[in-house]
């Protein structure tokens, strides 16, 4: 990496955390990581919120509105890469790790999005904290200017949990506003939850780290595991984001 390497991604880093406004934010990691990973395109998209491993919200340099919508609306759902979505840690990845490029141009999603804006090559950064999926920021070559190298993916992936604190962060102050608690009386009656499994709703809801959870109620990492899908299925979601929203609707005391 070379000095003026470290010094842009000093300032990027320094601004992911210090930007008051959060689409802010993005625009600005948008535009500096162009001349740190050098590429025609970029896009910059937030998970649902309502729908598990669903993307939304798209903000892209060189890269139209139009195409992000095409691709949010028609394409994500046989996108494969979308498994990496759902692993515990971030995750940085060449596009042709999982499709041969040769293979890609038989698609219609090359035709539809690739071939009119003259893009060959992407790669991705899944960003990824606490086990939670909160967005992909995805970058794209032409076929003149090559793949992307492994040290241009080693930068990239410096960021990811950068990225990844201050977009949890701004997930809980979305879905979180205000430190009162759902009432415990609907907990137990309406959604049939056990003693055990509100002071786990209640911990997570106070944003405690599982670990932390773990020691406060003296359970095992796998007896936390069973009580929270216990919650996802009482409140029918499959994520922690899902739980979130599921417990704003109720009523605090």
């Amino acid at each position: 990496m070379t000095n003026n390497q470290i010094i842009l991604l000093n300032d990027i880093i320094l601004k992911i955390h210090t930007a008051k406004d959060f689409e802010d934010m993005r625009k600005i990691v948008l535009s500096s990581l162009r001349f740190l990973v050098p590429c025609v395109g970029i896009a910059f998209y937030l998970a649902s919120r309502s729908e598990q491993y669903r993307l939304t919200d798209g903000l892209g340099i060189g890269i139209s509105e139009e195409c992000m919508s095409i691709y949010l609306e028609e394409f994500q759902e046989y996108d494969q890469t979308i498994w990496s979505y759902a692993t515990p840690v971030s995750k940085v990845y060449n596009e042709s790790a999982f499709i041969q490029n040769e293979a890609k141009q038989n698609t219609d999603f090359y035709y539809r999005i690739y071939a009119p804006l003259k893009i060959f090559y992407q790669a991705a950064l899944t960003i990824i904290q606490n086990g939670i999926f909160l967005g992909v920021i995805a970058i794209f070559r032409t076929k003149e200017e090559g793949e992307f190298q492994p040290e241009e993916l080693f930068n990239l992936e410096l960021l990811a949990s950068h990225l990844g604190a201050r977009m949890y962060q701004h997930l809980r102050s979305i879905n979180v506003k205000q430190t009162n608690n759902p009432d415990r009386e609907i907990l137990l009656n309406n959604y049939h939850l056990t003693l055990r499994e509100t002071e786990v709703l209640y911990a997570i809801l106070n944003e405690k780290e599982k670990q932390e959870i773990c020691e406060h109620l003296c359970i095992s990492p796998n007896t936390l595991k069973k009580h929270i899908m216990n919650l996802y299925k009482k409140f029918q979601v499959h994520s922690l984001v899902g739980l979130f929203q599921a417990a704003a609707q109720i009523k605090i005391y």
